[in-house]
């Protein structure tokens, strides 16, 4: 599968490389397409791999990588469904080789400077005193930090090491000729639906850091980051008041590891085959994105603030990904926990949900836990 994903890469074209939670096989997808595949977003869709970037008004940003090549871990075969001429076939399989890119930059470890953190706090703050005039409810800030590249750095071997840092974390890496190459290991599912028709949802929110505690029934949680998580899950509860949907399960919440963090979840669960909605996940996800947990509450106003106030087009950090109607399953998730991989830098991305009671200086420590997620892994590379 390394001499898929470097052919690809070499070539310049569309390709994902996936492990769902929690399984052991790994998916690839390739794209020959020449033309950015920018998609309706409607139950004729089709099948492949979406992504979408944080800021996309009614989805018309969504880009799919279709399946021209797709191959699976688990099977011995690789599934061809177009090469669109022999020169291009001849052509990639002549560069199953080494990476010709990413191998330079120094790499190195220290902190983002001073500025970037306190323009970060300073944002908090402002965030705050809007919150507390009622203007929002919630309001999640993000900020992004760039290091060196280690030399010689190999993308695919980066991506295994992740997903056996992080099992049970939606793992992906993406190379895109026009959005970049990202790589991420998130915890938080978007939509998915299985192969029986069950639909389901999360609500993911409040952190603590897993460090000093050995069992999840020892995490104690303050009122702040109950009520965070609560206004994310009465957003997915309003989404489907909105379409009239009564007819769901839900779960929780309750206290989930994620790597090196604690998070409070709650689990959404609708059987397709007994409401009257068969395009529920196309509705859903219309309805959800951005979600609470990655934006804030009011939706529209909370983007407004994030756009004029952020120092950074967040770019497919906080949009969605994964794939869609591969054997007859979707499972697209929320792209947290990512970085961006550009010719010598590594830019790493990270957010915190802001209410009334926040602090800045503990919202900023929150981001770089959620950091370390990846950065770690890179700090033991050289």
């Amino acid at each position: 599968m390394e001499r898929l994903f470097t052919a690809s890469f070499n070539l310049g074209l569309a390709v994902a490389v996936w492990k769902e939670p929690g399984r052991d096989d790994v998916s690839i997808i390739i794209d020959f397409s020449e033309t950015l595949n920018k998609v309706q977003f409607n139950e004729n869709i089709g099948s492949g791999f979406l992504l979408s970037p944080f800021i996309n008004p009614d989805l018309k940003e969504t880009i799919l990588i279709r399946p021209d090549i797709y191959f699976n871990s688990s099977e011995s075969e690789i599934q061809v469904n177009n090469i669109p001429n022999s020169t291009l076939a001849d052509t990639f399989e002549y560069h199953y080789n080494e990476f010709t890119s990413f191998h330079q930059g120094k790499y190195s470890s220290k902190n983002s400077n001073k500025k970037e953190t306190q323009e970060f706090t300073n944002l908090v703050e402002k965030a705050v005193e809007e919150i507390q005039k009622e203007k929002f409810k919630k309001i999640v800030l993000s900020r992004s930090k760039e290091k060196g590249l280690p030399s010689g750095f190999n993308p695919f071997q980066f991506y295994l090491q992740l997903c056996q840092k992080h099992p049970l974390a939606f793992t992906s890496l993406v190379s895109h000729p026009t959005l970049g190459t990202w790589i991420g290991a998130t915890p938080e599912l978007l939509v998915s639906v299985s192969k029986d028709n069950i639909f389901k949802t999360i609500a993911l929110a409040a952190t603590k850091p897993a460090t000093g505690i050995q069992k999840l029934n020892e995490v104690v949680w303050t009122q702040k980051e109950i009520e965070e998580q609560a206004i994310v899950s009465r957003y997915i509860i309003n989404c489907f008041k909105s379409i009239r949907l009564r007819e769901y399960e839900d779960e929780g919440p309750r206290t989930v590891q994620a790597g090196n963090l604690f998070h409070l979840r709650t689990d959404f669960t609708v059987n397709i085959n007994e409401v009257p909605f068969p395009d529920l996940l196309y509705r859903m996800i219309k309805l959800l994105h951005p979600t609470s947990a990655v934006c804030g509450t009011p939706k529209e106003p909370a983007m407004n603030y994030i756009t004029e106030m952020e120092k950074y087009d967040r770019e497919l950090f906080t949009g969605f990904l994964g794939p869609i109607n591969i054997n007859n399953e979707t499972s697209v998730y929320v792209n947290i926990r990512c970085c961006k991989i550009q010719s010598g830098k590594v830019s790493f991305f990270a957010g915190a949900g802001i209410t009334k009671d926040s602090v800045a200086a503990n919202e900023l420590e929150e981001t770089n836990h959620k950091m370390y997620t990846l950065e770690s892994l890179f700090d033991n590379l050289h």
